[in-house]
C-alpha cells in the first residue's frame, strides 16, 4: 500500500507541476497579450493625440487658400477693367493723332509749290513740314500698333 501511495504521490506531483508549468506558460502567454494590448491602446492614444486639430487646420488651410483665390480674382478683374481703359484711351489718342495729322500732306504740298525757286530757307520750311509730318505719321503708326498689341 505504502508503494502504491508513494507512486500515487509521485503521479500527482508530477501532474501538478506539468498543471503549474502549462498555468505558468498560460499566464505568460496572457501577460505578453495583455502587454502588447496594452501598447497598442498605447499606440492608438498617441496617435490619436497627433492627429487632434489635424483637421481644423486642414479647414483653416482650405480657408486661407479660398481668401487668397477671391484676391487673385479682385486683382485680375481690377487690371481686365484697367486694361480695358487703357485700350479705350490707346484709341482716344489715335483719333486725336490722326485728327491733327490730317491735311498736313497738302498743305506741305501747297508749301512745296509756292517756294519752288526760292532762297534755301524755303528749302527748310518744307523740310520741317515734312518732318513734322513724318513724326505725326509715326506716332500715329505707332497708337495704332499699341492698339493692335
Amino acid at each position: 500500500m505504502r508503494g502504491r501511495h508513494r507512486s500515487d504521490v509521485s503521479e500527482t506531483s508530477e501532474r501538478c507541476e506539468r498543471d503549474i508549468g502549462a498555468i505558468i506558460g498560460r499566464h505568460q502567454s496572457d501577460v505578453r497579450e495583455t502587454s502588447e494590448k496594452w501598447r497598442h491602446q498605447s499606440d492608438v492614444r498617441e496617435t490619436s493625440e497627433k492627429c487632434e486639430g489635424t483637421s481644423e487646420r486642414c479647414e483653416g488651410d482650405i480657408g486661407a487658400m479660398r481668401g487668397r483665390h477671391r484676391s487673385d480674382l479682385r486683382r485680375h478683374r481690377s487690371n481686365v477693367r484697367r486694361h480695358r481703359s487703357d485700350a479705350r484711351g490707346y484709341r482716344s489718342d489715335a483719333r486725336e493723332t490722326s485728327e491733327r495729322c490730317e491735311g498736313t500732306s497738302e498743305r506741305c504740298e501747297g508749301t512745296s509749290e509756292r517756294c519752288e525757286g526760292t532762297s534755301e530757307r524755303c528749302e527748310e520750311d518744307i523740310l520741317a513740314v515734312w518732318g513734322r509730318h513724318y513724326s505725326c505719321s509715326m506716332t500715329l503708326v505707332s497708337t495704332i500698333l499699341k492698339l493692335a498689341g
